[in-house]
């Protein structure tokens, strides 16, 4: 680990001066030696160049880019002083909130993937997650104290990190297909995988429109143990905007949105008929130009609502999984047009269409397997392929013991060797239809 007691290595802000047709004005430049495709490079990014602009908001508490930054660094050193390094994996078991933003990016910047536990979980469930996962470290919040296994508590770690300085911290060994994040996702086995996805894949998938007027902000109703939470955080982030979380409750979504001027609203089907339910006309929305949704069926009647009360604004539905991240897009032009479409393929993703209809899509990210990062997971893995509207991804999930082969240890059918697909290094799926949803055992092995 290099660190930088002031501005970092490679970093040169300083102003450019331009000249327009309103005169010669100042802009805050930024430079870095390595601007790889790091999570941590874009948190230094919009501190260099917007560092006093918001990052995130929650109620009435609010972190600019240059306090992440900072405080980012502090909770790197307090880690690395406990032994966290590159390639290792800290488990975070905490309610959503602008105290893991910090977290988060200290994280990011060692090179030590970032693993959320759901903050539902109780607390034999989330022993058994972090039992098979066997991370470095645990942090947990003052609402999850009661946890029966080691944890070092919240409030200590940043009481440990006041203590260190908040220069740039930067990870010379650390590369764009390093591990990033584990996404616990119970996907249709019913048990939780960890899904690792590297710097590279977090980052391409939050990349913005380079021709959009970055302005405004997002409205988040995901919670930040989930992936879709840090995958709008980063969107925001990557245009140097502020990402502003709120339960999914109409009036505070609505209220949040007005106060903060958002520009952006993106809510499930299910929450978006409570807000029309809601006397949404009692609101300021006139900031917001985007009023997405997906991730779950969305009927067409729901779209022509929304349009309805919302005319100005455009409505997108994306799909998509945390192992394969966004893989299809209905633009606002086909909305109506087309009732019931999921739309086109994302841009960048290779889709196929099964013989029983269901939309598969290779797996752009490692399998979390033992071997596929520093040290093992300490646990039997069986790679079980989840179908659902963006499957086929592979993802790993605890087992007694290894699968012998040709049998999952998810059900007592024989799995049949899976023809290969024309994606390299990906199975096509052969798999068994249940009531609920598709899914197929499948052969096992690391990802791609």
């Amino acid at each position: 680990m290099v660190v930088n007691s002031k501005l970092g290595r490679g970093r040169r802000p300083g102003l450019v001066r331009r000249s327009g047709s309103g005169g010669t004005v100042a802009a805050r430049a930024y430079a870095a030696a390595a601007m790889g495709l790091l999570v941590g490079n874009v948190i230094r990014h919009a501190a260099g160049v917007v560092p006093d602009r918001l990052a995130a908001t929650m109620a009435d508490e609010e972190l600019t880019f240059g306090e992440l930054e900072e405080r980012s660094n502090r909770v790197a050193r307090a880690f690395a002083a406990r032994g966290v390094g590159l390639g290792d994996r800290v488990a975070w078991w905490g309610e959503t909130g602008l105290a893991a933003m910090p977290i988060f990016g200290a994280l990011a910047k060692l090179g030590a993937a970032f693993m959320p536990v759901n903050a539902r979980l109780g607390a034999d469930e989330a022993e058994e997650v972090v039992g098979y996962a066997k991370p470095a470290l645990i942090v947990v919040d003052e609402s999850h104290g009661h946890a029966a296994f080691e944890a070092v508590p919240q409030a200590q770690l940043f009481a440990e990190a006041d203590g260190h300085g908040g220069g740039d911290v930067v990870e010379p060994g650390l590369e764009e297909r390093a591990p990033h994040v584990v996404f616990f996702t119970s996907g249709s086995t019913g048990r939780s995988k960890g899904v690792v996805l590297s710097h590279r894949a977090s980052f391409l998938r939050s990349f913005p429109n380079l021709i959009t007027d970055w302005t405004g902000g997002t409205v988040c109703m995901f919670p930040l143990f989930h992936m879709s939470g840090w995958s709008m955080t980063l969107n925001a982030w990557q245009m140097r905007l502020p990402v502003h979380f709120a339960p999914a409750d109409a009036e505070v979504l609505l209220a949040t949105a007005e106060r903060r001027r958002a520009s952006r609203l993106y809510c499930l089907p299910a929450v978006w008929s409570r807000v029309l339910e809601h006397d949404w006309s009692r609101f300021d929305l006139t900031g917001v130009r985007e009023c997405d949704t997906g991730t779950s069926a969305t009927p067409p009647e729901l779209l022509a609502a929304i349009k309805d009360a919302f005319p100005e604004t455009v409505t997108r539905i994306y799909y998509g999984s945390t192992e394969a991240g966004p893989a299809t897009l209905l633009g606002d032009a086909d909305l109506l047009r087309k009732p019931g479409s999921v739309g086109l393929p994302a841009p960048g993703v290779d889709l196929r269409l099964a013989d029983d209809g269901e939309v598969c899509t290779p797996p752009p990210r490692r399998c979390a397997t033992a071997g596929t990062t520093r040290g093992t997971w300490g646990c039997s893995t069986t790679t079980a392929t989840c179908r659902s509207s963006a499957g086929p991804a592979t993802c790993c999930a605890p087992a007694a013991r290894p699968s012998p082969p040709g049998r999952s240890r998810r059900s007592s059918r024989p799995t049949p060797r899976s023809p290969r697909s024309p994606w390299s290094g990906s199975p096509t799926c052969s798999g068994v239809r249940s009531s609920a949803r598709s899914w197929c055992p499948c052969t096992t092995g690391r990802g791609s």
